[in-house]
């Protein structure tokens, strides 16, 4: 393997494009991010072209032809993103023939799930405790936390690489629609507060935006570009994910990396600052009246989502997450366990 070292005071810049790896397409648009390390992915599940364009390194393949090449060791690596249905399929077969395998850990070990039995409940926990745990100890695994309130939540050791957002990649916000901005799937889950939600758009306009076939008037996006347009246009965003899940998500991200300022109820891991980068509030009433404000007031919205994008550019970079997944990926490769990667 070749590869050109470069190193800063903060980053090592790795830059390489001879690795070949496998992972699923549970979560297109962090797949989308990941494709920036430059490396060949295979993906099985298929590819949400709606939700992200496929990029030019990312194939879509078979199960079949994922075993296939698994048994004939023609990957160098397997990221997993469902830590149940990948480590199973995808996970075992790999550590069995040498392949390392990288296990991404995209929420909280307590989000349990708005349709999950207590029965479902424990054997997840037991899962965490017998399976996950054991395997931690083995030098060819690698747990990748999305957060530092993540990982804390499952008591694995592992590394941390918070998402990066293409900011070049996001539109320019105008706001020149009074109305809120809501990006998500299955929005009555559990952690996320959907009665609020349904409380506040019977207050102020709130579009929404993903799969949602319980709230009349909600559709995905047709495209990326679409979805970008409604950053750009949307006076503000609204964000009620709530404990215990973390008090941002990738939507969020992308709205302010476009400059939208956010509006959202008090969250201990939020990267929003009441009247610095967004408003924040206590109580339903005070989430009320700050719609207001922004709804009613351009340049107030302005202002914040400029300190949003900043933000994003400061805590969210793409340069960072792209170059500590190299470090990471490679290190794995090379027989390493990267536990000290953090880019917090």
């Amino acid at each position: 393997m070749i590869r050109n070292e470069k190193f800063s005071e903060e980053i090592r810049t790795v830059d390489t494009i001879t690795l070949r790896i496998l992972t699923s397409s549970w979560h297109v648009p962090y797949l989308y991010l990941l494709a920036r390390t430059g490396y060949e992915f295979h993906t099985v599940g298929g590819w949400n072209i709606k939700q992200r364009p496929q990029p030019s390194n990312i194939s879509v393949i078979s199960y079949a032809e994922a075993l296939s090449n698994l048994r004939q060791r023609n990957y160098d690596l397997v990221i997993g993103h469902h830590p149940l249905h990948d480590l199973r399929v995808f996970g075992f077969r790999a550590l069995i023939r040498g392949i390392p395998y990288v296990q991404v850990l995209h929420g909280r070990m307590e989000r349990t799930g708005y349709k999950r039995s207590l029965i479902k409940k424990l054997v997840k926990r037991a899962y965490k405790n017998i399976v996950l745990r054991s395997l931690s100890l083995s030098k060819r695994v690698t747990f990748v936390f999305i957060s530092p309130s993540v990982e804390s939540s499952w008591g694995l050791r592992g590394a941390v690489i918070t998402p990066g957002i293409p900011i070049e990649e996001m539109g320019e916000w105008n706001g020149v629609l009074k109305t809120l901005l809501v990006v998500g799937n299955n929005l009555h889950r559990e952690h996320f507060d959907y009665t609020t939600l349904l409380k506040l758009a019977d207050q102020v306009p709130v579009k929404i935006v993903g799969e949602n076939p319980q709230i009349p008037g909600a559709a995905p996006a047709s495209s990326w570009d679409e979805l970008k347009s409604y950053y750009s246009q949307c006076r503000a965003y609204v964000n009620l994910t709530r404990e215990p899940e973390d008090g941002y998500n990738l939507a969020t991200l992308e709205a302010m990396a476009s400059g939208m300022p956010v509006l959202t109820l008090a969250h201990p891991t939020s990267p929003v600052q009441d009247g610095y980068n967004g408003l924040v509030a206590q109580n339903f009433t005070e989430l009320v009246a700050k719609a207001h404000l922004l709804l009613e007031n351009w340049d107030l919205a302005r202002r914040l989502g400029e300190k949003a994008k900043e933000t994003i550019a400061k805590r969210f970079g793409m340069e960072v997450f792209v170059n500590r997944w190299r470090v990471l990926i490679e290190s794995c490769v090379e027989g390493q366990k990267p536990l000290g990667i953090r880019n917090v």
